[in-house]
């Protein structure tokens, strides 16, 4: 009998110990604790080299020492573009050299790129507080995702609560002071060893998260009330704190004499009539609804101040494209290389026509 249990005990080892390499193997898991960037956020912060292993794409990235998925930056050099945004701007789906602030170098301009992902614009502007005095670059540029970077910048409509945002309260009386989040400490000290914990305990807080998503949106992920034409006075106060934190980033930008732009990212519901059908078919209460956030942008922008001609959308290149669905992963959404290498030729053409 106790060699029974020793070797059915023995096997179940062997077996967990098989599925850690494999996990170790095809889906390296980082820290899940960030104890030291507050503001740079999410699961390529640690400097070096790392696979991000995906069923729809497999990359090696490399994150230089300031955290950011980037090459290193020299400080002797002041770059001709800094390029700041969330994940679409960090391209973690595709190869370094095919990403939309990779492809804006040459020999003739040098870009440092910030992605972020789902930072939101709050942390875009402190990160640019931070980061401008240091890096002195000609031009800032903005990478604005509206079906994301609303909710994102709003406390109740956000579910991610790592990262800073604005003190509704204060912000409620006219005055703007930012909550900064806790430092993070590892709460499962087993995953500071085991890549196939740490994969598990992120598929359960992802979970969870998608749960709380379709509680907070009554049936429909909160996600896509962005596009509710009915109007609710949370996600107009997101669409105004939206519009004041860039207004604050137009000016710290103008204080330090860098010229700056916001360049509008469209989502893949909103080029892919195909990915709309599904939205609608899978969501009822979407029907009726115009997955187009373009005008609605480009009103905010103007009430923050900031004028047309420093600001370049992407949405009608991405829409004339005759293969639109390509330009996206199908299930993670994000650009594929083709969409950085559209991005990239679109947002060229349009700074060589400013210069």
């Amino acid at each position: 009998m106790k060699a029974r249990v020793a070797a059915v005990f023995g096997g179940m080892v062997v077996a967990v110990l098989l599925v850690e390499s494999l996990c170790r193997a095809l889906a390296p898991q980082p820290p899940l604790a960030q104890q030291e960037l507050l503001l740079n956020r999410g699961r390529l912060t640690k400097p070096g080299a790392h696979r991000n292993i995906q069923p729809e794409f497999s990359t090696l990235l490399t994150v230089n020492q300031h955290g950011f998925v980037d090459h290193e930056w020299d400080f002797d050099v002041s770059p001709d573009i800094l390029l700041i945004g969330d994940s679409f701007v960090q391209g973690a789906q595709v190869q370094m050299k095919e990403s939309v602030g990779r492809r804006l170098m040459d020999n003739e301009t040098t870009v440092w790129s910030m992605g972020i992902p789902g930072a939101g614009t709050t942390t875009e502007l402190l990160l640019l507080q931070q980061w401008i005095p240091k890096a002195k670059p000609n031009i800032v540029l903005l990478g604005l995702l509206p079906s994301n970077d609303i909710l994102n910048n709003h406390p109740d409509l956000e579910s991610k609560s790592d990262k800073p945002f604005v003190e509704l309260t204060e912000y409620r009386k006219g005055t703007v002071v930012f909550e900064m989040p806790d430092i993070t400490h590892e709460t499962y000290p087993l995953a500071q060893y085991s890549h196939l914990l740490r994969w598990a305990l992120r598929r359960l807080n992802l979970r969870s998260q998608t749960l709380q998503k379709m509680d907070r949106g009554g049936g429909t992920p909160i996600d896509w009330q962005v596009y509710n034409p009915r109007v609710d006075s949370t996600w107009e106060e997101g669409w105004d704190i939206t519009a004041l934190l860039i207004k604050e980033m137009q000016i710290l930008c103008d204080n330090n004499d860098i010229r700056f732009g916001v360049v509008l990212f469209p989502s893949i519901e909103e080029i892919s009539t195909e990915y709309q059908t599904k939205l609608r078919v899978q969501y009822p209460a979407l029907s009726g609804w115009t997955f187009d956030l373009e005008q609605r942008t480009l009103d905010m922008l103007s009430q923050a101040g900031i004028a047309s001609l420093n600001v370049h959308s992407l949405y009608s290149t991405f829409q004339q494209h005759p293969l639109p669905n390509t330009l996206y992963y199908p299930k993670d959404h994000h650009w594929t290389p083709d969409g950085h290498a559209l991005a990239s030729k679109s947002l060229k053409a349009w700074l060589q026509s400013r210069e």
